[in-house]
């Protein structure tokens, strides 16, 4: 195969309102194929600044043009996310974003 660039975008959605940073909530962690090479697999994590907390996810086989979700436990928003997905050719592809108290993470590859 030759080398193709890939474009990679993250997006991180703020909250409507601020939660009780004392209670655990589920955090959307998606991860959209939408290129033409199937991964094998990918590790999310995010972390929460105002309680310290990091909350890590893994996802399987992820085929091209598919979205694959999993949930986090967090006691507040997402301020950091950092991604490792394993591709079936090619490097790993990784990156990393900021938010201000995000409620849920988005990560989007495409070729």
């Amino acid at each position: 195969m030759a080398n193709e660039a890939m474009e990679l975008s993250i997006e991180l959605s703020k909250p409507g309102k601020q939660a009780d940073a004392s209670l655990f909530r589920d955090i959307p962690i998606r991860i959209r194929n939408a290129s033409s090479i199937g991964f094998r697999s990918a590790d999310v994590s995010v972390k929460d600044e105002g309680s310290g907390e990091i909350a890590s996810v893994t996802f399987g086989r992820i085929e091209p043009n598919r979205t694959e979700v999993r949930n986090a436990s967090l006691p507040g928003g997402v301020e950091q996310a950092a991604y490792n997905i394993y591709p079936d050719e090619g490097e790993k592809i990784f990156g990393l974003g900021f938010a201000d108290n995000a409620t849920e993470v988005n990560i989007t590859i495409r070729d």
